[in-house]
C-alpha cells in the first residue's frame, strides 16, 4: 500500500492506528508515539540514512514497509512529501508525530536547524552554569 494511493477508508484506519498508539503531552502539545524504535535504513536520493534507536524516531509498518510514524502523520494530515525532502521536528522531539510540529525541509536546512538548536542548547547550559 503506497501512502499516495490510499482510499479514504485506509486513511482513516491509519489515522486511528496512530492515535491509538500515542499520548498527547498537555504542556508541549507533542503527540508522543509509542510505536517501537527500530534500526531502519532509508535511501533518499541515493544517500543512506539510518533511523532508529540512535535517533529515537518511532516506526510503523504500512503495507509491508517500515516507515517513520512522523512521516506517515505528516502525509495523512498535511499532504505528500516530495522525494528527497526531510521532516524537521520543530519541537525537537523525535517521538512527536503532531503534524503542526513538523516541517518539510531539505537535508541541508534540516542540518542547519539542528546545528542552530545545538548551539542554543549549549549557550543555555553555559548561562545556567554561570548562575
Amino acid at each position: 500500500m503506497s501512502l499516495t494511493k490510499l482510499t479514504s477508508e485506509q486513511r482513516e484506519k491509519l489515522i486511528q492506528r496512530i492515535h491509538n498508539r500515542m499520548e498527547i503531552d498537555p504542556v508541549s502539545g507533542c503527540w508522543n508515539s509509542n510505536y517501537c524504535i527500530r534500526d531502519t535504513q532509508v535511501v533518499v536520493n541515493g544517500k543512506r540514512y539510518k533511523y532508529g534507536n540512535r535517533y529515537g524516531y518511532r516506526q510503523m509498518r504500512v503495507g509491508g514497509h517500515i516507515i517513520a510514524v512522523h512521516r506517515v502523520a505528516y502525509h495523512l494530515y498535511k499532504g505528500h512529501i516530495q522525494e528527497g525532502m526531510h521532516i524537521d521536528h520543530l519541537c525537537n522531539n523525535p517521538s512527536c508525530c503532531n503534524p503542526d510540529h513538523l516541517d518539510v525541509v531539505t537535508h541541508a536546512e534540516n542540518k542547519r536547524r539542528q546545528a542552530e538548536r545545538n548551539r542554543a542548547a549549549k549557550n543555555q547550559e553555559a548561562q545556567l552554569a554561570l548562575l
